[in-house]
């Protein structure tokens, strides 16, 4: 299994505060850096939506976790069947 940590802000839609986002994909299937840094490169999103996206993109088991107005959310998409 692989497992991708990627760190990244992106801007609120609601207040065009800066989030600051930790991303976890866990996925037995080789993913490129460079597809993860640039499928994270969006702004004016909210959460939820980004992790629908990413998971549609890259499968496997996902956790995002984000920081906003010291609020901390956390979207947890699985896989289609649980990685070992």
């Amino acid at each position: 299994m692989n497992i991708y940590f990627h760190e990244f802000t992106s801007t609120c839609p609601n207040n065009g505060a800066v989030i600051a986002y930790e991303l976890e994909i866990q996925s037995n299937t080789v993913i490129m850096v460079e597809e993860i840094i640039a499928a994270c490169a969006v702004d004016m999103t909210y959460h939820e939506e980004l992790a629908d996206r990413l998971y549609e993109r890259f499968g496997g088991i996902q956790s995002m976790v984000a920081f906003h107005h010291g609020v901390r959310i956390q979207t947890v998409r699985p896989g289609r069947a649980v990685l070992k």
